[in-house]
């Protein structure tokens, strides 16, 4: 759930309420909260029973991130991590997040490919760090790369292809509990569409 506004508390009260209770909920505050108010707001949602929470303070604000994080207990921080999204765009950045957040998040289009991105997981679990591996609105193309990791994450947030309407590719599929298939065939297991450059008049990196 993406957060950072003044409903904030009340939106994830209401969804833990109306869901089943063994519904995972994971909060994105997109730099949206000051430090006291990123204070109270993860009190709440610990009690609320949240499974992580992403970049609740804005990435230049690194001291006042290592003394939101410090006002938890490991034991909190364990159930409900700080994930640095923002914060950590670069392999340059994996350091700065240790002792300032409890994960961090890796997105091809931001670290450089995979190459940088097999870096920053070697460096972020050296550092005690969890990974989770992201994406922005990309296609297929993009998501397939991406599910290759999916094996060294913590957590996978890999829905930026369902968010096109023209997608370029096709191949990507999901199990029951949400985790990527295991890519068919060789490669990336996608397949561009024959059709797409003939019909389209997008963007031809597939986001409208």
């Amino acid at each position: 759930m993406k957060l950072g506004g003044g409903r904030d508390i009340d939106t994830i009260a209401l969804l833990r309420r109306e869901l089943p209770p063994f519904t995972v909920l994971n909060v994105d505050a997109n730099a949206g909260w000051a430090v006291e108010e990123a204070f109270a707001k993860t009190r709440a949602l610990l009690e609320l029973d949240v499974g992580f929470i992403e970049q609740p303070l804005p990435p230049e604000n690194r001291e006042h991130m290592r003394q939101l994080r410090n006002r938890f207990s490991p034991a909190e921080r364990q159930r409900s991590p700080f994930i640095a999204d923002e914060a950590c765009q670069t392999e340059h950045d994996v350091e700065a997040c240790a002792g300032r957040y409890d994960a961090v998040n890796i997105k091809l289009t931001k670290c450089g490919g995979p190459t940088a991105a097999r870096r920053m997981v070697r460096r972020a679990r050296e550092l005690g760090l969890r990974v989770m591996f992201g994406c922005m609105v990309e296609s297929s193309v993009g998501i397939g790369v991406l599910r290759h990791f999916a094996p060294a994450a913590d957590y996978i947030d890999l829905d930026g292809h369902l968010l096109i309407a023209n997608d370029l590719a096709t191949g990507i599929t999901f199990d029951g509990d949400g985790r990527p298939g295991v890519p068919e065939g060789a490669g990336s297991g996608v397949r561009l569409l024959s059709d797409w450059s003939s019909h389209t008049t997008h963007d031809p990196r597939g986001v409208e």
